[in-house]
């Protein structure tokens, strides 16, 4: 509200001052009054030197510049499927201790909680008893090999001992691979140390999104305990229109801001592409990847932006020379009047545009070298539009 009223006064003080010094030169050598030297469409603007301070005008010219067209884009942050974990245990148990909250950063491997289950313990003692029975029934079955090939013994014994070998050895296996799949050291059972509990260990590095589980409770192998997300991860999950989908190509840069801090600029490049049509919306998602990772980039938020499309050199002016009229854009030119100079408004067709800059295809009677208003443009336009208000008012 303060800057609005500040700017508002700057603009009538300046009104003020471009109407004084119009007044003043408002009759000629005999008294009779005259507008301002417009000319037929009223496009020519007189202003002294105390007025140019006044208003800040500022002078360029057309310059070729890179400008990016684009297109306006909205999301949300996310994290891949292989960046996100839901943890159960592969046997149920009772959670005897719970190591990690909500909000915690885990590494992989790290220990979640611990089930405690007596079934863990029958499952350790039997792999224990197959360790050390199989070095009895390898040695029964070679020796049955052995006397079979030399015709001392009967087929029979030979297939028994091979298959009470084979029987032994695949169970051996199967329990070696489960002990492992529930974290335990086989070689320690095998020495006979057994544990009457089971670690749940992290399968990624993330942070606790959250814990379903109290200490003494029973959980199932159906259960879903941790979830887990690694926000390093995190990407730009945005929606483009069927009508822009052509335009889209890997690599392309995505300008976005968050919501709770709309002054920060964060950028990404695309790294996947959708190839799906949503019937709802008639638009395709779109990924990118971040190009600085920040802590406060978190899955769920909700961004907005544009997707940069192209880069050209283009003929260009800042945006602040631009000024439109009944959905025309003009400018306004420098130009030599004997022994003073004058600003014209001219009309130009605009083209791409950034947020700084816009392309100008200038008239062809107007060379790239000619001086062009800046800054300023819009104090000259409201003039123009004064003088017609009071033309009318005569």
């Amino acid at each position: 509200m303060k800057k609005y009223t500040l700017f508002l006064i700057r603009f009538l003080m300046i009104g003020a001052l471009l109407t004084n010094c119009q007044n003043q030169n408002a009759t000629d050598e005999h008294g009779h009054e005259y507008h301002d030297s417009h000319d037929a469409e009223n496009t020519i603007v007189h202003l002294t030197k105390a007025q140019e301070e006044a208003i800040q005008l500022q002078l360029g010219q057309i310059e070729m510049r890179a400008i990016s067209s684009s297109i306006d884009v909205t999301g949300k942050l996310d994290t891949y499927a292989r960046d996100r974990a839901r943890i159960s245990p592969l046997m149920s148990g009772i959670v005897q201790e719970i190591r990690v909250k909500e909000g915690d950063y885990v590494n992989k491997g790290q220990t979640l909680f611990v089930l405690v289950n007596p079934q863990i313990i029958e499952e350790q003692q039997r792999y224990n008893q197959l360790h050390k029975s199989l070095t009895f029934l390898k040695q029964e079955y070679e020796r049955s090999k052995k006397l079979f090939d030399n015709e001392v013994s009967s087929e029979k014994s030979y297939q028994k001992a091979q298959a009470d070998y084979n029987i032994a050895k695949a169970e051996y296996e199967g329990l070696e691979k489960k002990l492992q799949l529930l974290g335990f050291n086989t070689a320690q059972v095998k020495a006979g140390n057994l544990s009457s509990t089971m670690s749940i260990q992290s399968p990624i590095s993330g942070f606790i999104n959250e814990v379903h589980i109290n200490l003494g409770q029973f959980v199932d192998d159906k259960d879903q305990l941790v979830s887990i997300t690694d926000n390093k991860k995190v990407h730009a999950d945005f929606m483009v229109y069927e009508s822009d989908f052509p335009k889209v190509q890997n690599g392309q840069v995505l300008e976005f801001t968050i919501s709770g801090q709309p002054t920060k600029t964060y950028q990404a490049k695309v790294s996947s592409i959708g190839q799906n049509l949503e019937d709802n919306t008639r638009a395709v998602h779109i990924h990118a990847s971040i190009s600085t990772p920040d802590v406060h980039l978190i899955p769920g938020m909700y961004i907005s932006g544009r997707l940069l499309i192209d880069n050209v050199n283009v003929p260009a002016l800042p945006r602040t020379s631009i000024v439109t009229n009944e959905q025309k854009s003009f400018i306004f030119i420098k130009e030599k009047e004997a022994e003073s100079y004058h600003y014209r408004m001219v009309e130009v067709q605009i083209g791409i545009e950034d947020k700084n800059y816009i392309e100008v295809i200038l008239p062809s009677d107007i060379s790239t070298d000619t001086e062009i208003v800046t800054y300023g443009a819009y104090f000259l336009e409201a003039d123009l539009n004064r003088d017609d208000f009071e033309d009318h008012d005569h």
